[in-house]
């Protein structure tokens, strides 16, 4: 008989009192709000550079695949490349602090190895 009080003390505990705990929607990935997300061409390297809302990218150009932050107050982000061929003026796999600002509809990205401009595809 003890076994059985236990056994369903144990039940109760475990359904909760039959409270149903709705979870909560997850959040938006951290970079969904930018207006730079998308397809980005930029014609003087032939690149097309692609930013996702969940802080990452890529680059045909020089075979990126990297991380980035959100711009802080002076439009500087953190850029954290993960592969690259490092060819010509492409980076190498590291973190580098770049300009990063969106005038006119173009995008200029300035990570210290020149200033590139890319418009929206």
């Amino acid at each position: 008989m003890k076994n059985l009080i236990l056994i369903l003390a144990l039940l109760i505990l475990i359904e909760g009192c039959g409270k149903k705990v709705t979870p909560e929607p997850a959040p938006a990935p951290a970079c969904s709000s930018l207006s730079s997300l998308g397809l980005w061409f930029d014609s003087s390297t032939n690149d097309t550079m692609t930013l996702k809302s969940d802080c990452t990218g890529t680059g045909t150009a020089c075979n990126y695949k990297f991380r980035y932050s959100l711009p802080n107050s002076q439009g500087k982000i953190n850029l954290i490349v993960d592969e690259s061929n490092m060819q010509g003026s492409c980076l190498a796999k590291g973190t580098s602090i770049c300009g990063f600002s969106l005038d006119k509809g173009i995008l200029y990205v300035d990570c210290g190895n020149g200033v590139f401009d890319y418009e929206k595809l």
